[in-house]
């Protein structure tokens, strides 16, 4: 972990010097290749596994389906009419007991 950290520093001097002497520096060729190629060696990163996966397909599937079942709500909601909280008050002192049950 040190020598990492010893490279990290390394690089940064490097990089601020470089970006405080103001010269106007190109890549060649053989660099960017260079670049690349070292690019190309580190990857991607590690792949989701298979648990990984099927969990992350599951939650999308799963929020398709509460989409669609929030909307059916919704749709009955506005075709039924929306519930006066007075109404519901009236029933409740009507009768008390059969909201606590």
């Amino acid at each position: 972990m040190k020598r990492n950290r010893k490279k990290l520093d390394e690089l940064e001097s490097r990089l601020f010097s470089a970006y405080r002497s103001g010269e106007s520096r190109t890549l060649g060729a053989e660099s960017r290749e260079s670049v690349m190629r070292e690019i190309r060696r580190m990857g991607a990163g590690e792949a989701p596994n298979g648990v990984q996966l099927q969990i992350g397909r599951f939650a999308w599937r799963f929020s398709a389906a509460a989409c669609v079942v929030a909307l059916l709500l919704l749709v009955y909601v506005f075709s039924n009419g929306f519930v006066d909280y007075q109404e519901l008050a009236l029933r409740y002192l009507e009768n008390p007991m059969d909201f606590i049950i």
